[in-house]
Order: C-alpha cells, then sequence, then structure tokens
C-alpha cells in the first residue's frame, strides 16, 4: 500500500501513520465503523475516539480504508458491534441532532450549578462536612452528553482532513442512507 506521508513529515508523524496503517490492516478501521454505528452510547464514543486517534495527522490511507468500509454494500462489515440496527452516517446524524437538543439542557444544567455555588454558604450551613464535601463534589460535575458532539465534529473533520474528497463527496451525499 502507498504511503500517505509527505517528504517533510518528522520521525514522530513517521512512526504515528506506520503504528495506524499497521492497525487498520489488523482490521481497527472496521472496528471504529461498528463502534460508531453501535446504539450503546459508550460503545459509541469509543468508536469515535478510536476513529480520532487513527484518523490523526491526516493519515490518508486510513481515510481511505473508512471510506471503502462505509461506502461497501456489504453491510456485515460494518454493523453496529452492540447487536443493534445501527448504521454509521445514521448514528452521526442522530448524535448531531441529540446534541441540538441537548444545547438548552447543558444551559440550564450550567445555570444552575451557578446559583447553587452562589448560595452554597447558605444552603450548606448545619450540615456535616462529609455532607458538604459531598455537595461541593456534585456542583464540579460536568454536564454529561450522550451526543459528544466534540468528538462527533473532530471525527468529521479528521475524516475529510487534507481534502479528501471521496470522503467529503460521500458525506454530502449519504446515498445509503435515509435522511
Amino acid at each position: 500500500k502507498a504511503s500517505s506521508s509527505t517528504s517533510t513529515a518528522g520521525p514522530a508523524e513517521l512512526f504515528l501513520e506506520k503504528r495506524q496503517n499497521c492497525l487498520s490492516e489488523y482490521g481497527a478501521c472496521a472496528v471504529v465503523v461498528r463502534l460508531v454505528s453501535s446504539d450503546n452510547h459508550e460503545l459509541y464514543k469509543a468508536g469515535l475516539e478510536l476513529g480520532h486517534h487513527m484518523l490523526m495527522g491526516g493519515n490518508v490511507d486510513v481515510q481511505q480504508t473508512l471510506y471503502d468500509l462505509v461506502n461497501s454494500a456489504d453491510t456485515e462489515q460494518c454493523a453496529a458491534l452492540d447487536g443493534t440496527g445501527g448504521n454509521f452516517f445514521s448514528r452521526l446524524r442522530d448524535s448531531i441532532r441529540l446534541a441540538v437538543k441537548e444545547i438548552p439542557e447543558r444551559i440550564t444544567y450550567m445555570q444552575t450549578q451557578a446559583d447553587a455555588r452562589l448560595n452554597f454558604a447558605e444552603f450548606t450551613e448545619g450540615l456535616a462536612g462529609a455532607t458538604i464535601e459531598l455537595l461541593r463534589a456534585d456542583l464540579e460535575q460536568e454536564f454529561v452528553s450522550l451526543a459528544h458532539p466534540e468528538q462527533v465534529l473532530s471525527f468529521l473533520k479528521e475524516l475529510c482532513e487534507g481534502h479528501f474528497v471521496p470522503m467529503q463527496d460521500l458525506l454530502h451525499e449519504q446515498l445509503n442512507t435515509l435522511l
């Protein structure tokens, strides 16, 4: 397989690309597609993270392999790892839609947390030290998104990194997905 590296790549970039290509040859790209197609949000997030690492640096060989997998007519090869009927493009689309719906929830959560911080001393007056520490820890909890919007957008960007036109066209048209 031809290398996607350029003559300006340093040793670290070449090592990363070699590792990504090796993992791809062992089926990591198929695992990415199968995880991202999953309805289980933990598997889905793991697929986005693995995909991010596989695509880091704009590896054209990995982009091509992912393109071939998601553009394949072999649906079993891209079947969701959790056994659901998930589809790669549908799952990404649904996640973006969920992220849009989560925006007001996130804003409300952050406002509630800010209000609670302002009134924390008054609210916890007379409570035991351990209880206060538990409440303080609760106030520091981040909003938990099931859509993982940052990871989705990063993954989509990396799928098309370096103007990888075949994937850009496929994402634009999504012929094998019902919208």
